[in-house]
């Protein structure tokens, strides 16, 4: 009998830490069902974070690859930061389990191409930054698959090139910034079927 209740506590123990453990080089808060993993020299996204999580933080860290299925499980996950680490790749099945990510923040890393394939598992995604990257061209359908998007920040790159067709499918986007780049001309194709478009920040370019 004590040995089954030895048991039965243990398992709950296992399943209280399942739920509410947080990772160590993290802080968890249920309330606002964040994770905060800042400025921890982290060189890959930590596992296992609490079911509540919806938000995660990993910024400042020093973060290079994105593997197949970075957060896996994670249904419920909206919103992710990956701002100054050193992100160059990002893997075709990264986020294949967070179909419903709303925000991803790519901000200040060395990505040298959109990762075409990896955001088309995220096909709820309303916000996309991928400002002060190594980016040098848009090639045709770079974000084919992201209908919902509203907010695309593109802004301080090496862009030189933007194919007609790249932000073909964005029938929703309101919000593009291009500013700070190397453009010296932008088709009028490529502009022409962004019709809910409010804001368009082309400033600092070679036009």
């Amino acid at each position: 009998m004590i040995f089954l209740t030895i048991i039965t506590i243990f398992n709950l123990l296992s399943l209280f830490h399942y739920i509410y453990a947080c990772p160590v080089s993290c802080l968890c808060d249920e309330p606002d069902k964040l994770a905060t993993c800042n400025s921890e020299q982290l060189d890959s996204v930590p596992k296992n974070f609490p079911w509540f999580v919806q938000e995660i933080l990993l910024q400042d860290n020093n973060i290079k690859i994105l593997n197949k299925q970075t957060f896996p499980s994670r249904q419920n996950l909206a919103k992710v930061s990956f701002k100054n680490n050193r992100i160059e790749t990002v893997a075709e099945q990264a986020f294949v389990d967070n179909k419903n990510l709303k925000a991803l923040i790519f901000s200040e890393n060395n990505l040298s191409k959109i990762p075409t394939k990896s955001l088309e598992k995220c096909k709820n995604l309303v916000e996309l930054h991928l400002d002060h990257n190594k980016l040098k061209a848009l090639g045709v359908n770079s974000f084919t698959q992201l209908s919902d998007l509203e907010w695309l920040n593109l802004s301080n790159n090496q862009i030189k090139q933007i194919s007609g067709d790249s932000f073909r499918g964005l029938n929703r986007l309101k919000y593009l910034n291009l500013e700070n780049n190397l453009m010296r001309a932008i088709g009028a194709v490529t502009l022409s079927h962004l019709n809910r478009l409010l804001s368009l920040d082309i400033s600092n370019n070679q036009l």
